[in-house]
């Protein structure tokens, strides 16, 4: 079934400046994290958790581990708290099929997880892809997530006849939620993710782009999409952006700190890595 597009981004705008995230793939969940995680993307200062109809955006203060990390070094020990603030944000379509996430778009390469000293948490051989893929989320409305030069996007794709009004989001653990112009902003205790809407339109059986005003529709933490103009007969798109900026770099903090070579030239190197792990609770925590 030919389905219409609605494209959406969502962005974050922290204090910290906006950055454009670096590198990112969407791995699989092969048991090493919870069974209701199916992929994870790791950007610079976040980590996006895909589950059950949604996500869960983990913020954490990647200044705080740099300044771990220069403590070691020569760095002033007194501003190194080992305390890392985090900020988890569940946002949740509901109402509608509740499917899983799939992956498409698969990446080279594969990821093994050693998390921990039990052999049940581990797992090889974890595929990678460039977009997940929930079908069926609400009647006649599919649900992609891509990686955007500066956060996530994700497109609603709307079979001809489907209702976009059925489509209904809610943001968990923010510290509040508005609206600035045509610009969802979620509100945290490390910035603010903005979500906003660029543009709308619907293609015609010719191919001719015509453009439809779009905006949300918010009450307390429910976010709806209202799409005007709509010929429920065509295929049509709203172009939204997740957006989360902190600092660029590597997309897991990584600090090596020893390194050497042997007698048959191989060289090794020893390092701290900040893996990041599964928000149990929303908010703010450390």
């Amino acid at each position: 079934m030919r389905r219409a597009l609605v494209s959406i981004l969502l962005a974050s705008c922290s204090p910290l400046g906006l950055i454009a995230q670096q590198g990112g793939v969407f791995v699989e969940n092969k048991g090493q994290w919870p069974g209701s995680v199916s992929h994870r993307i790791e950007l610079s200062g976040s980590t996006v958790w895909i589950e059950r109809s949604g996500w869960t955006l983990d913020l954490y203060d990647e200044a705080a581990i740099t300044r771990m990390h220069a403590a070691h070094h020569g760095g002033d020990p007194e501003h190194a708290s080992p305390v890392v603030r985090h900020h988890a944000v569940r946002s949740r379509f509901v109402g509608g099929g509740s499917p899983q996430a799939t992956g498409s778009g698969p990446v080279t390469g594969y990821h093994n997880y050693f998390l921990g000293d039990d052999p049940d948490q581990w797992a090889g051989g974890c595929l990678r892809f460039n977009e997940v893929r929930f079908d069926d989320l609400y009647p006649g409305i599919d649900l992609t997530m891509t990686k955007g030069p500066n956060g996530l996007k994700y497109d609603l794709l709307l079979a001809p006849g489907a209702d976009i009004s059925e489509v209904v989001m809610v943001h968990e653990g923010a510290d509040g939620l508005s609206i600035a112009g045509e610009v969802l902003q979620v509100h945290t205790s490390l910035g603010t993710i903005s979500q906003q809407i660029p543009e709308a339109w619907q293609t015609s059986a010719d191919g001719e782009r015509q453009l439809l005003p779009c905006h949300f529709q918010l009450a307390g933490d429910t976010l709806r999409f209202v799409l005007d103009g709509r010929d429920h007969a065509l295929p049509a798109v709203i172009d939204p952006t997740l957006e989360f900026s902190t600092y660029s770099g590597s997309t897991s903090d990584n600090f090596g700190y020893t390194a050497t070579f042997d007698s048959d030239g191989f060289l090794y190197s020893g390092s701290t890595a900040f893996g990041q792990g599964y928000p149990t609770t929303t908010g703010a925590y450390q």
